[in-house]
């Protein structure tokens, strides 16, 4: 459901650089996704590791799904949603579905490990899944955060910055086993791997850009929604009186009286 902040145009600021990260992040995300239906096969000529896509259950494309679809569904908000000042749920469901891809990550990523009977489990691969963990429950808060327009944007930068380090680790060890991984024939799948990172990593960045350059609309309920209808026939004084009797009488909240009335100043 969309409930819409007024029949004006809202101007995104910076466009250019969020739409371009935002793209950017969509394509690698779409070629990293093929990692999720992706395994290897021995060549019993060669003893080389081979990449096929052919590993497809309900799961693997789930894992396919959760990697495209927030970046499908962040562009969706800016062309379609933002400039026309609309509040919708996109944005919280983007953060939402970000947050179960985390989720859905650190569950592979467990199973993997005790399906092998521990192998390859260490204090690396600890650490690595406590900060998925923590990830995922940040994008949580983020997802109720986006509905009160991003009362508290340290959420964003944390997460932000540990997606962007994230990116930075995996490039030092993937060049760290180059020769291994060459030798074995595993450089494909871990190319893969990297354009996800890096896709996650500059969707995260496009994000950051977003909310700090530009105002995003209070997530608001229907009768917040008839009272910003109505503001569009009134002047910024007749609509600033509105807003202030409706919030005396109780029928919006104090978020909401304060997010419209910052929104008709800011047209004044």
């Amino acid at each position: 459901m969309n409930y819409p902040f007024s029949n004006t145009t809202r101007p995104l600021k910076n466009s250019g650089a969020i739409i371009a990260f935002a793209v950017i992040a969509t394509v690698l995300s779409a070629i990293g996704s093929l990692s999720c239906v992706a395994r290897f096969a021995i060549d019993i000529n060669s003893f080389r590791y081979v990449l096929k896509f052919d590993y497809i259950n309900p799961l693997s494309l789930l894992g396919v799904l959760l990697c495209i679809v927030p970046c499908i569904l962040f562009l969706v908000y800016l062309l379609g949603f933002y400039k026309k000042s609309k509040g919708t749920v996109l944005l919280p469901v983007m953060f939402g579905v970000i947050a179960a891809s985390k989720f859905f990550s650190l569950i592979t990523n467990v199973m993997n490990v005790f399906s092998l009977e521990n192998a390859g489990f260490n204090f690396i691969t600890l650490i690595s899944w406590v900060i998925t963990l923590v990830t995922a429950i940040l994008y949580i808060v983020i997802a109720l955060d986006s509905t009160k327009a991003f009362k508290n944007k340290a959420f964003i930068i944390v997460v932000a910055v540990i997606a962007i380090l994230s990116f930075f680790i995996s490039l030092t060890s993937f060049f760290s086993s180059y020769d291994m991984n060459a030798r074995y024939g595993i450089l494909p799948l871990l190319l893969l791997n990297m354009c996800q990172i890096l896709g996650f990593a500059l969707l995260n960045v496009a994000l950051l850009i977003f909310v700090f350059c530009n105002k995003v609309p209070l997530l608001v309920g229907p009768s917040m929604q008839h009272t910003m209808l109505v503001m569009n026939t009134l002047s910024p004084e007749q609509s600033l009186q509105l807003l202030k009797d409706k919030y005396e009488l109780g029928i919006i909240t104090e978020e909401e009286y304060q997010a419209q009335r910052a929104e008709i100043i800011e047209k004044l």
